[in-house]
């Protein structure tokens, strides 16, 4: 190693050292998050929200016409 190369080798390091002690002083002082406080919406209007879907195979038949392929024989 000559000496020219040492004094980069060791401002690199030394600036490395220096950026990651900031990295852990940062962390190290962040708040912690808050607590929740609770669910956003309560359970009847998530309940009163939910639409049941009431379309009949008559419904689809009539809308998109008799399947084709092998997927059109009824299921037992």
């Amino acid at each position: 190693m000559s000496a020219s190369t040492l004094p980069a080798g060791l401002l690199f390091r030394t600036i490395r050292l220096g950026l990651c002690g900031v990295a852990l002083a940062g962390c190290v002082h962040t708040a912690p998050a808050p607590a929740p406080t609770g669910p956003g919406v309560d359970a009847a209007t998530v309940a009163r929200s939910v639409v049941l879907c009431a379309t009949t195979e008559a419904d689809l038949r009539s809308a998109l016409g008799q399947p084709t392929g092998a997927s059109a024989t009824p299921a037992s």
